[in-house]
Order: structure tokens, then C-alpha cells, then sequence
């Protein structure tokens, strides 16, 4: 698993990963997403 940032403009709903190694994940209609989680905490230090 790894972290990503939800973003919803005009209809459009992307999944940007904090890792830079993981590509954008654009999500369609036709796609079965569901959030689990949300970070609200972080053990390691942040760069």
C-alpha cells in the first residue's frame, strides 16, 4: 500500500502517491474505488 492525496476538480478525481516512483491514478466512473483511511498521523520524518 502507499499513501496518496484525493483530488476532485470539476468531475475529475485523481489519486497523486506521496512516493514520486507511482504515477498519478486518474479514477473513472467504471472503476470499483473505495477510500479506506485517512492519515492522520505519521511516524517517520517528513522531507
Amino acid at each position: 500500500f502507499t499513501v496518496k492525496r484525493f483530488y476532485r476538480r470539476g468531475g475529475v478525481v485523481k489519486l497523486l502517491a506521496e512516493n514520486s516512483i507511482y504515477p498519478p491514478r486518474l479514477i473513472k466512473d467504471e472503476d470499483d474505488f473505495a477510500v479506506w483511511g485517512v492519515v492522520t498521523y505519521n511516524l517517520h520524518k517528513l522531507y
